[in-house]
């Protein structure tokens, strides 16, 4: 089954200043796509651009900040093209007790996890039903599927991201867009150097693991469709 070529078409990645989002901004780019790449970190991506000239593009910005999103996609669309491809990386998290959730950790996590993704979504739809189809990657987890202690706000963001992932896929997959949610378990991310976790990371999938998986989504043929794919540590759930 040979893959579909990806040369020339144009990118967003979000979260792409490290972690899962860098490693796919990589990967596309050493495919001849296009990318850009979005992360509230502009020296993360001036680095990344600095390392994939002329192909990564770096364009600063907080996918939490609602009026930021549609700007942002027409300032891409104005300089690389229209968006047929968006893997969406950008995530948080703290994990602890529940019950001593600061209030403010759990929306900061909805905005980035959830909202933040449903408009990056909304945005590279609209110039994908413009441009003739597209290909959406949502990077999620499989706590969104999965029982995890001392994870609500996390969990219920990447439940809810997984509700509104099948949902779109649901509603233009006759429009030609193709959505998948990709649900990696524990993956070795600067995630964990925030969250709070004893697990070790040793253990774990490697960042450019979780890249290929994403890409490999966009790549496949037009006959298939995956709407949702798990990928596991070699040891399963940590």
């Amino acid at each position: 089954m040979n893959g579909r070529i990806l040369t020339g078409r144009v990118a967003v990645v979000t979260g792409a200043g490290r972690g899962i989002g860098r490693a796919a901004a990589a990967l596309l780019a050493s495919k001849g796509v296009r990318v850009a790449a979005v992360s509230r970190t502009a020296e993360q991506l001036d680095s990344l651009a600095r390392e994939h000239t002329p192909l990564v593009h770096p364009f600063p910005a907080d996918v939490s900040e609602p009026g930021a999103i549609p700007s942002l996609f027409e300032r891409i669309r104005r300089e690389l093209g229209p968006v047929t491809i968006l893997i969406a990386c950008a995530g948080t998290g703290r994990f602890g007790e529940t019950l001593s959730l600061p209030e403010e950790v759990w929306h900061a996590t909805l905005a980035v996890n959830l909202t933040g993704l449903y408009l990056c979504n909304v945005e590279a739809i609209r110039q994908m039903l413009d441009a003739g189809g597209g290909d959406i990657v949502n990077v999620l987890s499989v706590v969104a599927e999965m029982a995890a202690p001392r994870m609500a706000a996390y969990a219920a963001s990447k439940a809810g991201a997984l509700g509104l992932t099948r949902s779109l896929a649901a509603e233009f997959r006759a429009r030609g867009v193709r959505i998948t949610a990709l649900l990696p378990g524990a993956t070795d991310t600067p995630l964990w150097d925030l969250a709070g976790s004893d697990l070790d990371r040793s253990r774990m999938m490697k960042a450019e693991d979780v890249a290929e998986a994403a890409v490999w989504c966009v790549e496949r043929p037009e006959s298939a469709a995956v709407d949702a794919l798990q990928i596991m540590p070699k040891e399963g759930f940590l």
